[in-house]
């Protein structure tokens, strides 16, 4: 991939390949806004994927590295959204430990205590949680792109990088 634009708030980088543009975001702040008009703005979105970390909200034999598609995102308001899967191509999905149809929650604040994550647990009864799910589909659904939207999650334990983060990538390419 080559590196298209790098700033304080993101970098994204491209690569064409049988004539599309493969473009990746790495966002260092939680404001998304700047780094998805950047895309909007300079390609043609065919598909937008948001691949990125989650934790799990229960010990529901998720483990570190496990792959999860769900096709339900809430915020913290209980606004709703229902995305179609895109597995009704032949993938090896046991390859990936991938788990479908599962509720992911959007928050809006990091989780400072285990007290917080236990009232989120209570509150909603979701299965994984991230941080710019929903906010993404929201700018995507201002410029009439949200069909075009999917979401793929990596369980993580903390913030340390991913060692099967390039097979995932692979995957989805």
């Amino acid at each position: 991939l080559t590196q298209k634009e790098n700033n304080e708030n993101y970098e994204i980088y491209f690569k064409t390949w049988n004539d599309f543009h493969i473009v990746l975001i790495y966002n260092k702040t939680s404001d998304f806004s700047a780094s998805v008009n950047f895309v909007i703005e300079n390609f043609e979105v065919i598909n937008f994927y948001n691949i990125g970390t989650a934790l799990s909200v229960d010990s529901i034999d998720l483990k570190f590295g496990d792959v999860i598609v769900p096709n339900t995102i809430i915020d913290m308001q209980d606004n709703a959204l229902f995305l179609e899967n895109f597995t009704d191509k032949n993938y090896d999905l046991n390859k990936f430990w991938l788990v479908l149809n599962w509720l992911c929650l959007t928050l809006d604040k990091k989780i400072e205590s285990q007290e917080e994550l236990l009232d989120i647990k209570n509150d909603y009864a979701c299965d994984i949680f991230d941080f710019e799910s929903y906010k993404i589909w929201e700018l995507l659904k201002q410029k009439n792109l949200s069909d075009k939207y999917n979401v793929v999650k990596v369980i993580w334990e903390d913030e340390e990088y991913l060692a099967n983060a390039v097979d995932i990538l692979e995957f989805f390419m």
